[in-house]
This record gives C-alpha cells, structure tokens and sequence, in this order.
C-alpha cells in the first residue's frame, strides 16, 4: 500500500463546551474516512519528513472533514 496522507494528531476547541479535545491520529483517519495504512503519522517521537507529498491532515475546529477535492477521486 502506497502513502498518500500525513496526519498532524492536535488539540481543537469544541464549540460545544469551549474545552480543548486531543485528536489523535485514528480519530483523525476516522473522521476523515481515510485507511490508516495509507497515512504517515506526524505524531511519533521518531517521524521524519520521508521526502514524500502527501496530503495533509489536521484536527479541524469546524468539524468538516472532507477530503480535497482532488484527494476524493484518487
């Protein structure tokens, strides 16, 4: 399986309580409905750069995680 993403595991603010949520790096596989072995995990002690363009993906306050466009028909 090839990578095509790289997750950024971060904190948001809920607009519901106003409190900061960790969201982690299968949560944000999850929520953007990606398989996680497609996904390099920014995440880790030990990640580096590996020189690949990958698409990247954040924890998002709105809570719209839908992929880019042009991710979506790969």
């Amino acid at each position: 399986m090839t990578f095509r993403y790289i997750v950024h595991p971060g904190y948001v603010r809920s607009k519901n309580d106003g409190d900061k949520h960790w969201i982690g790096f299968h949560e944000i596989c999850r929520l953007y409905r990606v398989n996680p072995r497609e996904c390099v995990n920014a995440g880790i002690p030990n990640y580096t750069n590996l020189g690949l363009r990958l698409t990247p993906l954040y924890p998002n306050e709105n809570g719209d995680y839908s992929l880019p466009e042009n991710e979506d028909k790969k």
